[in-house]
């Protein structure tokens, strides 16, 4: 099955163009790096499915740092930015 996230691509390209704007570097919510290139939802939308359009709860990240976060509440541990070496 299909989610509503999934179905309504023109909503979601407002979020896009909201949270990462052409043109611009936006950093990932999870590790703190620059180049984050998509929308993820700090409550999963797996458990809050009332949450999936709320904008508090859509925020930029990169598609690893995503993918690894997967369904759970708190992001994973990344380890240290670079930024910090």
């Amino acid at each position: 099955m299909v989610d509503e996230w999934v179905q309504q691509a023109s909503r979601r390209r407002r979020l896009y163009k909201i949270f990462l704007p052409k043109g611009t570097n936006v950093k990932c919510w999870i590790c703190g790096m620059d180049g984050a290139n998509q929308l993820d939802h700090k409550l999963p939308r797996s458990k809050f499915p009332e949450l999936t359009w709320d904008e508090s709860n859509i925020v930029p990240a990169h598609d690893t740092c995503n993918n690894a976060k997967s369904d759970t509440l708190d992001p994973p541990g990344i380890g240290v930015p670079s930024e910090d070496w």
